[in-house]
């Protein structure tokens, strides 16, 4: 058998590479590997892992057979709401998986969420905050996000019902006195999500079409990045403002020239591009 001092390493390795039999003898073998912890600054379990996200760089990738591996750690013990410290000091699995690209490029992000809800995860934060759902919206994971809300996480305010596209919950919020911050965070989230319904919704009961978010988004600014075209066409007719700059000095189409030649381009980027410019946009 392997050295103690580096059993956790192999599992690790094994967790990353969805090496089952591997990570079923290490655990047989070790039971406590199961809770045990990196001696890495974040402290990670070998559960973290499986969120690929803020752990070593090498190991930041998720195998297709990931819902596998979580299941089996799962089964064996692992306290599915464990904190490590990758970005502070209560990151749970669940909040580091709905704000991570590669379960979701690898198609399992969703899969994952499944296993970790039937382990009692905390869908509305340890805290009871949101912040899973919150985390899901505000990074673009509408996958993610519609799978919290459909295990049971809660809509607690229409911020959340538009990003979800949830137009019965957003209509009951807005009846019973929606704030101004909690709509206009509807507007960017319904935005950023495509939910063209709830956007044409907020805009029509006096949401600003340029609020911004801290970081100095428009509505415009995100849909015009997640080539939403539809929901670029509706603010532009809504009057959103073209000149406005995030934080990174960026107008809706600079941030969208900038999203076309830095990341994946959506098939409806070249479309947004022209209607921007038709509209009088500045780069």
């Amino acid at each position: 058998m392997p050295e103690p001092d580096n059993t956790f390493e192999l599992a690790a390795d094994a967790v990353v590479a969805g090496n089952l039999p591997a990570l079923a003898a290490l655990l047989s073998a070790h039971p406590e590997l199961v809770n045990a912890r990196s001696p890495r600054p974040h402290r990670a379990t070998l559960l973290h892992y499986v969120a690929a996200n803020g752990v070593e760089q090498e190991r930041q990738k998720s195998p297709p057979n990931a819902p596998e591996i979580a299941r089996l750690l799962l089964e064996n013990g692992a306290e599915v709401d464990a904190l490590a410290q990758m970005y502070g000091p209560a990151d749970t699995t669940l909040n580091l998986l709905v704000s991570s690209v590669h379960p979701y490029r690898a198609g399992v992000q969703v899969a994952l969420i499944d296993v970790l809800a039937d382990f009692g995860a905390a869908l509305d934060g340890l805290h009871g905050d949101s912040s899973p759902l919150r985390t899901a919206l505000n990074f673009g994971y509408s996958g993610a996000a519609e799978a919290l809300a459909e295990r049971g996480a809660r809509v607690s305010s229409a911020a959340f019902a538009a990003g979800l596209g949830r137009m019965d919950l957003l209509h009951a919020f807005c009846e019973g006195g929606a704030d101004r911050e909690d709509l206009e965070q509807g507007l960017l989230w319904a935005a950023i999500h495509n939910r063209a319904e709830a956007v044409e919704y907020l805009l029509s009961h006096g949401v600003n079409p340029g609020a911004c978010d801290r970081r100095r988004f428009t509505a415009l600014h995100w849909a015009a990045h997640y080539g939403n075209a539809d929901i670029v066409r509706i603010l532009l007719a809504a009057g959103a403002p073209l000149d406005v700059q995030n934080e990174y000095g960026g107008t809706p189409l600079g941030q969208t020239i900038w999203t076309v030649h830095h990341e994946e381009p959506r098939p409806a980027h070249g479309a947004i591009l022209e209607m921007l410019r038709e509209a009088g946009a500045r780069a």
